[in-house]
């Protein structure tokens, strides 16, 4: 069976980006387009990656700049088909990658039924992320308030199934003005 992935196409498309100057520099220079390259394709760390269904990743993508404040890592890789196989969003300082579910390419889609994620915001301000989340389209899931754990917490449900968590710490019991009084 074929797959509905392009892997020799997305290899070849890293290696042709980083080869392209070869010719007419030095193999040992690093150049700013090799640093972009290697910069965009070896990230470190556990980094999310969102499958979203129904063909709906460059909504998503759009969406989750205005409920989340992400910004765009690149360009969208797409299939020939038109569907995000790859893109990268930076939210609060981190990665998430994102593609339009293919046919459990990358596991099944969300569905708020059966989801077993939570995608968990540590913010400095939960109740600006919560409200804009809101603002957006987000669904109440879980409403902000503080805890008995010492945290600012809220949780909702974007439109494509996944549930964001916002939060921030809380002074700890006998910090701030009220307890040098």
């Amino acid at each position: 069976t074929q797959s509905t992935w392009d892997l020799p196409s997305m290899s070849t498309r890293k290696r042709k980006a980083s080869t392209d100057e070869s010719a007419t520099h030095s193999p040992t220079k690093k150049h700013a387009t090799d640093a972009a390259v290697e910069t965009k394709t070896s990230h470190q760390g556990v980094v999310a990656f969102l499958s979203i269904a129904n063909g709906k990743c460059v909504e998503a993508l759009e969406y989750y700049q205005n409920a989340f404040a992400a910004t765009p890592v690149e360009k969208p890789a797409k299939t020939d088909d038109g569907r995000v196989m790859h893109s990268m969003l930076r939210i609060n300082g981190n990665l998430i990658y994102l593609a339009d579910d293919m046919q459990g390419a990358l596991g099944e889609a969300a569905d708020s039924s059966k989801q077993a994620i939570t995608m968990h915001l540590n913010v400095t301000n939960a109740d600006e992320w919560y409200d804009r989340a809101v603002a957006a389209g987000c669904k109440v899931k879980f409403p902000i308030e503080d805890t008995f754990w010492n945290a600012r917490y809220g949780m909702v449900v974007d439109p494509y199934g996944i549930t964001w968590a916002v939060m921030h710490d809380l002074p700890a019991k006998g910090d701030g003005p009220a307890a040098s009084e």
